[in-house]
């Protein structure tokens, strides 16, 4: 196997496992803190001491620190993927010509699954009451920090 190709795999392979330590880490936290919460419901579910436990905890650094230094490797070495640099095409189906290309299937199957999990995610917050924290932060940034009101 050539030894860039093996760099590339194990950049991707790292970047996969940090991506899954990272949510692990976050569902994590949210049944922590939601555990917390019911005992007392003036606690907080994510704090700046709880994320940074979690973050520099056992599975998050050594991943990311691994993932960072065989980016660094590849830059260095100049190993990149040769197919990542060519643009994709794609052209709506509205205006449909000889060298129109049909979006592939499995593109377009990632682009609803993305929107779909984006729908989930937003409504999950929604419900759990993330959505009033956020507007409460935004009023707080407005009347404290620029100055209105």
């Amino acid at each position: 196997m050539n030894k860039k190709r093996l760099f590339l795999i194990v950049q991707s392979v790292l970047c996969v496992l940090l991506v899954v330590a990272l949510v692990a880490s976050a569902i994590n936290i949210y049944q922590v803190g939601l555990a917390e919460k019911a005992a007392d419901p003036l606690s907080s579910i994510y704090t700046r001491e709880k994320v940074a436990a979690v973050l520099l905890g056992v599975p998050v650094l050594p991943l990311f620190l691994l993932s960072l230094a065989t980016t660094i490797a590849c830059l260095v070495l100049g190993i990149k993927d040769e197919k990542g640099n060519k643009p994709v095409r794609i052209v709506s189906a509205a205006t449909p010509g000889p060298t129109a290309v049909p979006v592939p299937t499995h593109l377009a199957l990632r682009r609803r699954v993305t929107f779909a999990l984006a729908l989930v995610f937003i409504v999950a917050g929604v419900f759990n009451g993330s959505a009033m924290d956020v507007f409460g932060k935004a009023i707080k940034i407005c009347t404290e920090c620029i100055g209105l009101g």
